[in-house]
């Protein structure tokens, strides 16, 4: 028997006013958007809430009752691992981010909690239903620049051999973006010193307890590349890069077919580089900075102890 919830009188009032295409708060906003309409202004949003996530969000029906549907052979598709990284988004405008309103509004991906996909599913049947969350409830609100309304509509047209390589790219981008996300929670643990591991198995094994998902260490890239940490960095103060925003922390090992690769920054932004940008980083890759404490012992996941100046 499924749990009652004390909201459960506004989530059937929420349904009745979707099934009739109304937003019973009164904004009169479309209540969904599909891939194919999901206005193109709209940016993308990690939010983190308060844990009183009954009050802080309220959301236009949970779910449609429906499952979502595979696609066909040689159709378009989205992997789970992308689509639950769409499912922690809001798709908002810039004018709702800075708005000072009691709610901020916009859409997430109905995914229904019954029938998370084990398998790839069609970007065709994704749908985004209104969105409401209390501001007084948000916490952080961060872009996810990887994610764009056309990027998800160049994804669900037939996959032409240039589109398919940049739904990979994508998903590259997005990988490499969390993992450069959990260096930097690492650091504001470690008195900003970089893991002083020995190889880029050892980090990603140092990083997990922040990263929590070892999907996320795969590279799509064609060509059969993988990531690989900025060696010169490891037992490095970030405090002593003279420019983080122009310091690889992770890169691709090789380029993709068009000559170019993924590179994640020490200030966790990532960038698609030319073959020329990436020669001219090769000295970065090369850096001689004094390092702190001894290195990480192989097969060893926790440094022996805290890093001390």
């Amino acid at each position: 028997m499924k749990p009652v919830s004390l909201v459960l009188p506004f989530l059937l009032l929420s349904a009745m006013s979707f099934g009739q295409g109304t937003d019973p708060l009164g904004s009169n906003r479309p209540t969904t958007y599909t891939v194919a309409s999901l206005p193109n202004e709209l940016i993308a949003v990690d939010i983190t809430t308060s844990k009183d996530n009954l009050m802080s969000l309220m959301q236009l029906s949970f779910s449609s009752g429906g499952t979502i549907s595979g696609p066909e052979t040689g159709r378009p598709s989205i992997d789970p691992q992308m689509l639950m990284q769409l499912a922690n988004v809001i798709w908002t405008s810039k004018d709702d981010v800075d708005g000072k309103g009691e709610f901020l509004m916009g859409y997430k991906l109905d995914v229904p909690f019954s029938s998370r996909p084990a398998s790839n599913v069609s970007p065709s049947a994704l749908k985004f239903r209104l969105t409401y969350i209390r501001r007084q409830a948000i916490i952080a609100l961060t872009p996810r620049e990887d994610f764009s309304p056309s990027t998800l509509k160049e994804m669900a047209k037939e996959p032409t051999p240039q589109q398919a390589s940049t739904a990979d790219r994508t998903v590259t981008i997005s990988n490499m973006k969390q993992i450069a996300t959990g260096a930097m929670i690492y650091l504001a643990d470690s008195d900003d010193i970089f893991p002083y591991v020995q190889s880029t198995p050892q980090l990603f094994d140092v990083l997990m307890p922040y990263l929590k998902n070892r999907e996320i260490l795969k590279d799509r890239n064609p060509m059969g590349g993988e990531f690989r940490f900025n060696m010169s960095l490891a037992g490095v103060s970030s405090t002593a890069l003279e420019s983080p925003a122009e310091t690889p922390l992770l890169f691709e090992s090789v380029a993709w077919p068009d000559g170019k690769r993924c590179v994640a920054y020490a200030d966790s932004h990532v960038k698609v580089v030319t073959a020329e940008e990436w020669d001219r980083m090769q000295p970065m890759l090369k850096l001689k900075i004094k390092r702190t404490g001894k290195p990480i012992p192989p097969g060893a996941t926790i440094p022996p102890t805290r890093p001390t100046n």
